[in-house]
């Protein structure tokens, strides 16, 4: 025990020196490397166990000092085995438990929201307001739609806007989750809702990182174009003959790097990768 305390005492000095000066690149590398065991520890293993901090700089120290380790491999294999075992069911558990949370949450936000004035509840449960109407026309689930949205969990967190990337979305209206299809084709264009989506219409138990499973959702959305499968088709004779060659004595326009075009930005409305 006294050899591990001063092993911790020495790491945590040695720590504090590289701390204070990270002036070479080398210096830098082992910091980074540092804190991805770090991170990867803090985020994979602490929860199941409780993770002694020195035995884990002992054990890394011993490797990288050639030491004979002090943990046979097979008691090595042994000891991994049993907490991937531990840590899959404290994930389970840790799952469990935010489903019945956000399952509560999600009824209570629900039933509050539909005695709202002016919030209507259509058969499958969505329910939506009308902020501003629209003058425009209205999508089929088949068409393309143009879209600025803030979408917010119950508590008022921003989990994705549109406005926050500083330009609107664009994507297939039956390519996003079944409260967005429902709900964008009450719209016209113009329009700007409110739509308040239950879990069954939103992402369900797969909830990304961010949202979490069974979680209803809020969406304040703004309906700016819709561009029919028609209007797709007459656009692209058109731009197919924009790209015709141009004259050889005409001067090229310099070609833009591509990274210099911005990624386009994927509405957290979309469906989860399969």
């Amino acid at each position: 025990m006294k050899k591990i305390v001063l092993f911790a005492a020495s790491s945590a000095l040695t720590v504090s020196a590289l701390a204070a000066d990270l002036s070479t690149e080398d210096q830098k590398i082992a910091y980074a490397i540092g804190s991805q065991i770090g991170n990867s520890l803090k985020n994979n293993v602490n929860g199941p166990i409780q993770l002694d901090e020195t035995i884990v700089f002992e054990a890394i120290s011993d490797v990288l000092a050639a030491k004979k380790s002090q943990l046979s491999q097979e008691e090595m294999n042994t000891v991994m085995q049993a907490f991937a075992k531990k840590a899959g069911e404290h994930a389970q558990k840790k799952a469990a438990e935010a489903a019945a949370k956000n399952q509560a949450e999600a009824s209570k936000l629900l039933e509050e929201n539909k005695a709202k004035e002016g919030v209507k509840v259509t058969d499958s449960g969505l329910q939506y307001r009308v902020i501003t109407e629209g003058s425009g026309k209205k999508p089929a689930a088949t068409d393309t739609v143009k879209v600025h949205y803030k979408g917010t969990l119950a508590d008022g967190s921003t989990f994705d806007s549109s406005y926050d990337r500083g330009q609107p979305a664009e994507f297939p209206l039956n390519a996003v989750i079944k409260g967005w299809t429902e709900g964008l084709q009450l719209m016209s264009e113009g329009a700007k809702y409110e739509l308040v989506i239950p879990a069954e219409l939103a992402y369900g138990a797969q909830g990304p990182g961010n949202i979490g499973p069974d979680r209803a959702l809020i969406f304040e959305v703004e309906l700016l174009e819709v561009k029919t499968q028609e209007q797709k088709a007459e656009a692209k004779p058109t731009a197919e003959k924009s790209a015709e060659a141009k004259p050889a004595a005409e001067k090229p326009a310099e070609a833009k790097p591509a990274a210099e075009k911005p990624a386009e930005a994927k509405p957290a409305a979309e469906k989860p990768a399969s």
